[in-house]
C-alpha cells in the first residue's frame, strides 16, 4: 500500500505501543512508511514502557515489557534507525528492579554484546566517564537528549554533555533518574546486536572513515529494472530464459582509480512477482580462482563480481554479496564504516556461474521477501532502492618478480597461495575517492523498477 507523510506519523505515534499489536504497525509497514516520507529516523519510541516495565515484580507485566522492546527493535531497524527510546523501569519497583531489567535485557539481546548498565555516581552525571563506558560496551550510535526547549546554548549544551553542558540543561538527576537514564543509553546498545549484527574483529573494522566530502556525496545513476511478472529465471548461469532480452542492458562500468577503459561488463536485471534475478557478464581473459575454498571468504582472493544494498543512504547498515566465477557466494552484512558480520547470509539467495568466450557469466535471485525483511519496501513498479554493483578484476602476475602476499582492508587479512594476484577495481559509480573503496556511500546508484523502459535504454544497449 502507498504510505503518505501523514500517515507515517499516525503511525509513529502507535508504532512503539509494544507486543502484537503495536498499533497495527509491522516491520514491512515501517519500512515503507520511512522511504515514503522521506525522513531521517533514528530511533523508536516505546510509550507503553512507564506501565509495562521491565523492572516490575510482577513476571507477567515483565514478560510484556521485553516483546515490546523486542518489537521495538524491529521496527526501529525496519524504518532505518538505530536506538530505541525506553524507560526501563520505575524506582517503585524496589531495589531488586535494577537486576530484574538486566535479566530480560540480557534475554534480548542474542550475540551477548550487552555488558550492563552504566555506572554512573552521586551527584552531577560524569559525562566523560559515561562517553567512557559507552566506549567499553562499543556503542557508535546516536543517542537522544531529552529536554524542554531553548536556544542554540541549550542545543550546544545538549551536543556537548560535559558537566557545564549538564548545569546548562539545567540537569539534576536524583540517584534513581541516574540509574533509568543510564538504562536506556543501554538498552539502544542491544539494538546492535539485533538490527546490525555488527562485529568489530573483522580485518579493516574500526578504520576511520574517508575524510573526503566525496564520500558522502550520493549518485542519481539510475539502473531500471523491469518488471515482468512471468519471467521464471532459472539460476544456472545461462540466462537463456527470453526474459533477459527484455531487461535494459547496463554497460557504464570503469575503473575509477586507472586511466584506462576498463574490461567490458554488462548487467542485466529483471524482477517479477517473487524474485529479483540479476546476472553480469563479465569479460576477462585471465581469471583468477580458487580450485577449493577454505569458506567462502576465500572469494575475496579471486575474480568477482560484487552487488551491495542499502536500505539507506548513509550505510548505517547494508548487505553485500561477491560471487566468483564458479558461482560460490560470500554474503556479509556491513555498518559504515567497514564493520562486517561474515556470519550473516543473504536469506533464499541464489547463484550460478558459467564460462563464456573470454570471460564468465554470473545469474542470481533474491526473494523479495528477504529483502522486506531487510527494511526495503516491497520490490513494483515505482520503487527505487539503493544498490551498488561493482568487479574485483585480477589478474595473475607473471612478471617473475618476488612478491609477497600482503594484509589489506580488501583481502580482510586472507593470503593468498603463491604470488598474489594484480589487483584492480570496477565500479558502476566512480565513487570519487581517493584510494579504492566500494564501501562508501558514494558508490552507490539506483535500482528503479519499471513496467516499461524508456527509449534511452535502448539506445544505451546498442552501443
Amino acid at each position: 500500500m502507498q504510505v503518505h507523510r501523514r500517515d507515517f506519523f499516525a503511525s509513529t505515534a502507535a508504532l512503539a505501543a509494544g507486543g502484537i499489536i503495536a498499533g497495527g504497525v509491522r516491520t514491512a509497514v515501517a519500512a515503507e512508511a520511512n522511504a515514503s516520507a522521506g525522513m531521517f529516523i533514528h530511533n523508536a519510541t516505546n510509550h507503553d514502557h512507564s506501565k509495562t516495565r521491565l523492572t516490575s515484580p510482577d513476571d507477567a507485566v515483565r514478560q510484556r515489557a521485553l516483546a515490546n522492546l523486542e518489537h521495538c527493535l524491529r521496527v526501529s531497524a525496519a524504518a532505518g534507525g538505530s536506538g530505541v527510546l525506553i524507560v526501563v523501569g520505575n524506582a517503585e519497583d524496589g531495589p531488586e528492579g535494577p537486576e530484574r531489567a538486566r535479566d530480560e535485557i540480557r534475554k534480548a539481546d542474542a550475540e551477548g554484546k550487552w555488558k550492563g548498565f552504566v555506572d554512573i555516581t552521586a551527584g552531577d552525571i560524569d559525562w566523560a566517564g559515561v562517553r567512557a563506558a559507552l566506549r567499553d560496551i562499543g556503542f557508535t550510535r546516536r543517542v537522544s537528549a531529552e529536554v524542554d526547549g531553548g536556544g542554540r546554548g541549550r542545543a550546544e549544551g545538549c551536543a556537548r554533555p560535559d558537566e557545564a553542558g549538564a548545569r546548562r540543561m539545567g540537569l539534576r538527576l536524583d540517584h534513581a533518574t541516574r540509574a533509568l537514564s543510564a538504562a536506556l543509553l543501554i538498552a539502544a546498545t542491544v539494538l546492535i546486536s539485533f538490527a546490525h549484527r555488527s562485529s568489530a574483529t573483522e580485518p579493516g573494522d574500526g578504520l576511520p572513515p574517508p575524510k573526503d566530502a566525496a564520500a558522502w556525496t550520493l549518485s542519481d545513476q539510475t539502473y531500471r529494472v523491469r518488471h515482468l511478472p512471468a519471467a521464471a529465471i532459472r539460476v544456472d548461469g545461462r540466462t537463456d530464459e527470453p526474459a533477459w532480452s527484455e531487461a535494459a542492458v547496463e554497460r557504464r562500468f570503469q575503473f575509477p582509480w586507472r586511466k584506462e577503459a576498463a574490461p567490458p561488463t554488462d548487467f542485466r536485471a529483471v524482477c517479477d512477482d517473487q524474485c529479483l534475478a540479476f546476472a553480469f557478464q563479465a569479460h576477462d581473459p585471465d581469471i583468477v580462482v580458487l580450485d577449493t575454498l577454505g569458506d567462502e571468504e576465500d572469494v575475496v582472493l579471486e575474480d568477482r563480481v560484487e552487488m551491495f544494498f542499502a536500505p539507506d543512504d548513509r550505510l548505517r547498515n547494508y548487505f553485500c554479496v561477491e560471487i566468483d566465477s564458479q558461482g560460490r557466494a560470500y554474503d556479509y552484512a556491513g555498518s559504515y564504516y567497514r564493520r562486517f558480520d561474515p556470519r550473516w547470509s543473504f536469506p533464499g539467495l541464489q547463484t550460478a556461474a558459467a564460462p563464456m568466450p573470454g570471460g564468465y557469466v554470473v545469474e542470481g535471485r533474491i526473494p523479495l521477501t528477504s529483502l522486506e525483511q531487510l527494511g526495503f519496501p516491497r520490490l513494483r513498479p515505482g520503487v527505487t532502492i539503493r544498490c551498488g554493483l561493482y568487479r574485483a578484476e585480477f589478474s595473475h602476475d607473471r612478471s617473475g618478480r618476488p612478491a609477497e602476499p600482503k594484509e589489506t582492508i580488501h583481502n580482510r587479512g586472507r593470503k593468498s597461495v603463491g604470488p598474489p594476484p594484480i589487483e584492480h577495481w570496477i565500479s558502476w559509480v566512480d565513487p570519487q575517492t581517493p584510494e579504492p573503496d566500494f564501501h562508501v556511500p558514494s558508490s552507490l546508484g539506483r535500482l528503479e523498477i519499471v513496467d516499461e523502459l524508456p527509449l534511452e535504454n535502448e539506445a544505451r544497449e546498442a552501443r
